[in-house]
């Protein structure tokens, strides 16, 4: 007897097949001719995977046709595609471009309308959707993502016809780290501008420099995903909440898994954080960067950039065209036409490195505004200062006191804090205040301050965080720079340590990078506190950030006088004469 093996095949074709070999087919169907159509179409798709034409100058419009400016869907190389806005001069031509990739779809329109400026001044310009927000495909991979996608793009552009091969990338937050990323290893990018980024992601989300835990970035992901949270609730849910990891569900509702992927204790660099990094790539970034720190920023990530660059630029052309000012304008990228300096800054750049007009040969490389003077102190190098101010922590006749010399008889400044009892949102918290007499000079800082502090506690664990304050001579007071530390990190975040019971420990803090001066007869303070609204309280018992729910009470003993005594340092700068 023969056998019979029988296989479902698709549709309409069925075979038989036998141990003889005979094999019986049914005639195919025939597919049906895919008729193009075009219409008054003049470009884009012809519906049978063909193009009805290209456009010379312009964009494919929705309605087939070729347009000064329209949306377009750019590729990437793992076929996810971008939604991606175009504008540019209603001229033929090629025209240098202007690319601002951005995570912000909430801002999407308005931040189109300021930048069509650049159009009338012979640029074309571009806004990017990134990857997993407004109408661009994928799933969003904060940091790490932005390095493909923005060379593919930058590699887009320039194959456009109305490109002439230059491309110059910009933003703001967020936004100047696509614009960093998009540079890295593209030729094609002639210049960056780059404001308020972050460098490191191990070191900023959801950890702060310090090492003290932030929901800033919960926060973030709310607003990319059109989820936004009202201010008060924020900081007093992310300074309160426990356990830290569980933080997505107090504020928005569910787990987060971009948040509860990046919520582990640090530890050694893996290349999970190293993909998220500029740290390290610098060197493969060869186009003029101007770093920009807006005025009030928390972080110095952009005077980390310049420095690096400075030292590791692949060419003398990005190191000697790297630029570095710290602004006195909030806003500086999103206001290139107006009358400020950073505006003036960001327009003379462009129009160097995207058209090739030398307009910047007398412009400083670094550029630091000094609030309460309302000067700018210049220079060609970091660090600007060429002097040093030492304050010593003493105790005095109303408290702590700042000194010029240091005591030789020890003492401490104590104070208490209890997790469950004090709120840093309602200002319900103690801390120690160490004041200067009455300057008799002013001082005019340009840099960032430092704290080298004699410390001892009575858990394994405790927060610092640190205000610098002008106090003015009607008792009103300023704060113009801050730091933090999570003493457990005083090392490294590689090497977490636990503090030593009552063991004084020196631990050494760096102030955000400032431009200040003192004026005469004003008086400075330090004051120190264990919390900071909007910051992850720390439960003082040294166990996982991500997952501790029980607290303990700390004592914390700033050490003043004799050996080691406790001091802040303030960097000054006065002018070459």
């Amino acid at each position: 007897m023969r056998r019979m093996l029988t296989f479902a095949l698709p549709p309409m074709v069925w075979l038989v097949a036998a141990c003889s070999g005979r094999v019986d087919e049914s005639p195919p169907v025939k597919k049906p001719t895919c008729v193009a159509s075009c219409g008054a179409r003049t470009c884009g798709d012809d519906g049978c995977g063909g193009t009805c034409g290209a456009c010379s100058n312009g964009v494919c419009g929705n309605a087939g046709t070729c347009e000064d400016e329209g949306e377009v869907m750019v590729p990437t190389r793992d076929g996810v595609e971008l939604s991606t806005y175009v504008m540019m001069p209603k001229k033929a031509g090629k025209f240098p471009t202007l690319l601002l990739r951005s995570p912000n779809a909430f801002q999407r329109d308005g931040t189109i309308t300021r930048f069509r400026p650049m159009i009338d001044q012979g640029y074309a310009f571009v806004y990017q959707s990134v990857r997993g927000t407004g109408a661009s495909r994928g799933a969003l991979k904060p940091l790490a993502q932005e390095f493909p996608d923005g060379q593919d793009t930058v590699s887009w552009i320039t194959q456009q016809p109305w490109s002439d091969g230059k491309v110059a990338t910009i933003g703001t937050s967020y936004e100047g780290f696509a614009a960093l990323a998009a540079a890295v290893d593209s030729p094609a990018v002639v210049g960056v501008i780059a404001e308020g980024y972050v460098t490191d992601s191990f070191q900023s989300w959801p950890l702060t420099h310090g090492g003290i835990a932030s929901g800033d970035l919960l926060a973030w992901l709310g607003l990319v995903r059109g989820q936004s949270l009202e201010p008060e609730r924020f900081l007093s849910i992310s300074t309160n909440h426990r356990p830290f990891r569980d933080l997505d569900r107090a504020l928005l509702g569910k787990e987060d898994m971009t948040w509860r992927g990046l919520v582990r204790d640090p530890g050694a660099r893996d290349p999970a954080w190293d993909a998220s990094s500029l740290v390290g790539k610098f060197d493969r970034v060869c186009a003029p960067v101007l770093h920009v720190i807006p005025k009030g920023e928390s972080k110095d990530d952009a005077l980390r950039g310049f420095v690096e660059m400075d030292r590791k630029a692949c060419s003398e052309t990005s190191r000697g065209g790297t630029k570095f000012m710290l602004s006195d304008r909030v806003e500086g990228v999103y206001d290139l036409f107006g009358q400020s300096e950073v505006a003036r800054l960001g327009r003379n750049f462009l129009e160097t490195y995207l058209k090739g007009r030398s307009v910047l040969a007398e412009t400083p490389r670094v550029q630091v505004f000094v609030e309460g003077s309302n000067t700018w102190a210049t220079g060609s190098s970091w660090p600007l200062a060429n002097g040093n101010r030492d304050f010593f922590l003493a105790s005095g006749s109303a408290g702590g006191a700042l000194s010029t010399t240091a005591s030789a008889i020890p003492d401490a400044a104590t104070y208490t804090f209890d997790p469950d009892r004090d709120d840093a949102c309602q200002n319900k918290m103690e801390g120690a205040a160490f004041l200067t007499t009455p300057l008799e000079e002013s001082i005019r800082i340009v840099g960032a301050p430092t704290a080298d502090l004699s410390v001892s506690v009575d858990t394994p664990d405790a927060d610092l965080v640190a205000y610098l304050y002008e106090i003015l001579s009607d008792g009103s007071m300023r704060p113009f720079t801050s730091t933090r530390l999570r003493l457990r990190f005083r090392d490294s975040f590689a090497d977490p340590k636990p503090m030593v019971k009552d063991t004084p420990t020196r631990v050494h803090l760096e102030f955000n990078t400032v431009g200040y001066e003192l004026p005469l007869g004003a008086r400075l303070m330090l004051y120190v506190v264990s919390s900071e609204c909007g910051g992850s309280e720390n439960s003082n018992t040294g166990g996982s950030i991500g997952d501790t729910t029980g607290t303990r009470k700390v004592t914390v003993r700033l050490h003043e006088g004799g050996d080691g005594a406790s001091r802040i340092s303030l960097p000054t700068f006065a002018p070459e004469k």
